[in-house]
C-alpha cells in the first residue's frame, strides 16, 4: 500500500484547473478581454484588470507546479528515469544553460510556451525550484504581451463596428 500523507492530498480538482489554464489560458481569459472591450470600448480598465488577472492566474499555478511537483514525480518511476537523465554526460550542458537561465529568458519561453510549461519544464530538466524571480518573469510576461493583443484586438473591433 502507498502511504497517503497530508501534503499529498491537497484540494482535489486544482491540478487539473491549472492544466486547463495551462493549456487554454488564451481562452479563458484572452478571448472575454476581447469581447469586453470590442462591446464597452473602456480598454484601459479592461486592460488592468485583466493583466492583473492573467499575472495572478500564471503565479497561481506555477507556484502550485513547484509545489506539487515532488508529489508527482519524486520516488515514482519517471521520477527515477529523470534522474538518470540529469546525471548523464550529454545532459550537463544543457541543464547548466537552463539552471543559469536568466528571467528575461524566462520570461520569453513563457511568452512562446506559457508560464506554467515554462516552469514545468525547468522542474523536469533540472528537478530543483525555478525561483521567485523567474516565475515572477514568467508569469508577468506572457500576461503583457497576451492582455495587451487582446485589448488591442477588442479596441479595433469597437472602432470598426462602431458598438
Amino acid at each position: 500500500m502507498t502511504e497517503v500523507t497530508a501534503r499529498s492530498k491537497g484540494l482535489p480538482g486544482v491540478g487539473a484547473l491549472v492544466a486547463v489554464w495551462t493549456l487554454f489560458d488564451a481562452l479563458v481569459l484572452g478571448v472575454p478581454i476581447l469581447i469586453l472591450v470590442a462591446v464597452s470600448g473602456r480598454a484601459v480598465g479592461v486592460f488592468l484588470i485583466g493583466g492583473a488577472l492573467y499575472a495572478s492566474f500564471n503565479l497561481g499555478s506555477c507556484h502550485w507546479i513547484e509545489r506539487r511537483w515532488d508529489d508527482w514525480v519524486v520516488g515514482s518511476r519517471l521520477g527515477r528515469r529523470l534522474e538518470q537523465l540529469r546525471t548523464s554526460k550529454r545532459a550537463q550542458r544543457p541543464i547548466a544553460r537552463i539552471t543559469n537561465g536568466s528571467p528575461s529568458r524566462f520570461a520569453i519561453a513563457a511568452v512562446v510556451l506559457s508560464a506554467s510549461e515554462v516552469i514545468a519544464l525547468h522542474r523536469l530538466a533540472t528537478g530543483v525550484n525555478a525561483g521567485r524571480r523567474r516565475i515572477l518573469a514568467a508569469s508577468v510576461a506572457p500576461a503583457v504581451v497576451y492582455t495587451t493583443l487582446c485589448t488591442s484586438l477588442g479596441w479595433v473591433l469597437h472602432t470598426v463596428l462602431n458598438l
